[in-house]
């Protein structure tokens, strides 16, 4: 929403104000590493309080889009996740917190130049390589 509102300068004023500098890439498009970075700051409330914090992980669980990393999940897992898609430069990414039973993970996954359904199907495929993984792992 931040994007759609501000010029690329009025969004870099308040990412350097959050201690994020060169948060944006320079022609205002975000990373991988940087959509995990968000993720990271909501789960840990360190940028906002833990109360906001809460609530935009809610908004973000009841997205409409469950086609990416999702789908690799088992149907009651929750996930508070941001997608983001680049049509023109064939460009598909998923981020988000995977609230596994035993312990929550972030995964991001961006996927250039393949189709959205190829991209759908290996975001699928490393989110439950990744997700049983954490599941059967034991310490």
């Amino acid at each position: 929403m931040l994007a759609r509102n501000l010029e690329v300068e009025e969004i870099e004023d308040v990412y350097d104000h959050m201690g994020l500098k060169d948060f944006l890439k320079s022609d205002g498009r975000l990373s991988a590493k940087r959509y995990s970075v968000m993720m990271r700051a909501l789960h840990s409330a360190s940028y906002i309080s833990e109360e906001n914090s809460q609530k935009l992980l809610l908004y973000l669980s009841q997205s409409p889009f469950k086609y990416y990393i999702q789908s690799g999940l088992e149907k009651d897992v929750v996930f508070s996740h941001k997608i983001g898609i680049s049509e023109e430069e064939n460009v598909f990414i998923d981020s988000g917190i995977v609230y596994a039973k035993n312990r929550s993970y972030i995964l991001t996954v961006m996927i250039k130049d393949k189709d959205e359904q190829a991209s759908k199907k290996i975001m699928a495929d490393i989110s439950g390589k990744v997700y049983n993984y954490v599941k059967d792992y034991e310490e």
